[in-house]
């Protein structure tokens, strides 16, 4: 279980940091808008943004969005959101630096908490895994 947080957690820090700097939108209203999405998610729970920041896939999933009636209202009158998740989000992906190992522990777990409220673990079910040497060609990983 530790181990997958450690992953996890450098999986989203190298993500965040290797995301492209977010365009700006060509309607006028998009920093308005922006703002409103942020007053909307400061009324749910404190990851949520952070979650949708990580997984966009998320803005247009109803299942998830149906849990959050008021965002989902939102993002079918604001459509660009799930288009351009870098530019709304992006406040939300910066500035994640810990003073210490327990902030960046806690942080995780609250991730966790919020994004895998349904979690089941993973059990590798392969009995023997023959090795391969690495592929040179594309098409050789397609056959």
């Amino acid at each position: 279980m530790n181990l997958s947080r450690i992953l996890l957690a450098a999986v989203l820090t190298t993500a965040a940091l290797a995301q492209p700097a977010p365009s700006v939108p060509e309607q006028p209203d998009a920093h308005r808008t922006k703002a409103q999405l942020v007053s909307l998610l400061g009324r749910y729970p404190s990851n949520l943004e952070i979650v949708l920041a990580n997984d966009p896939s998320l803005l247009t999933n109803q299942t998830y969005l149906s849990t959050y009636p008021a965002l989902a209202g939102f993002l079918s009158e604001h459509p660009d959101v799930a288009r351009n998740p870098l530019f709304y989000f992006s406040d939300f992906l910066r500035g994640a630096s810990f003073n210490s190992a327990r902030q960046l522990r806690d942080a995780i777990d609250a991730f966790v908490e919020v994004y895998n409220e349904k979690a089941i673990p993973f059990e590798w079910i392969k009995a023997v895994v023959h090795p391969t040497g690495p592929r040179v060609n594309y098409s050789y990983l397609c056959k």
